[in-house]
């Protein structure tokens, strides 16, 4: 992001930033964080994914530090290693989320 400011500042042009790619948290409790794209927007897109999900009380780095309330969900283009979109709930998600 940062390049394209300096990019549109210098130069005086217009390039957009891809935010389909910029991550964002909602500090409640329990955390939320997202990047990407939802299920709910790849259905309306009619693009086939598959969803990968864990429980943190399923991830040894979260039993370590005590943390086991909560989930990932990684949405991928089927049959592709293609990653679409991320969600984070629970734990410091704002923090796991880039």
């Amino acid at each position: 992001m940062a390049r394209t400011v300096v990019y549109n500042a210098l130069l005086m042009k217009k390039l957009d930033i891809h935010k389909t790619a910029l991550p964002w948290s909602t500090f409640t409790d329990p955390e939320i964080a997202t990047v990407g794209k939802t299920e709910q927007q790849l259905r309306e897109e009619g693009i086939r994914f598959t969803v990968y999900k864990r429980d943190f009380s399923q991830m040894d780095r979260a039993i370590c530090d005590g943390a086991t309330k909560g989930f990932v969900k990684v949405l991928t283009k089927e049959g592709k290693p293609d990653i679409l979109g991320a969600t984070f709930v629970g734990g410091p998600a704002g923090d796991m989320i880039s």
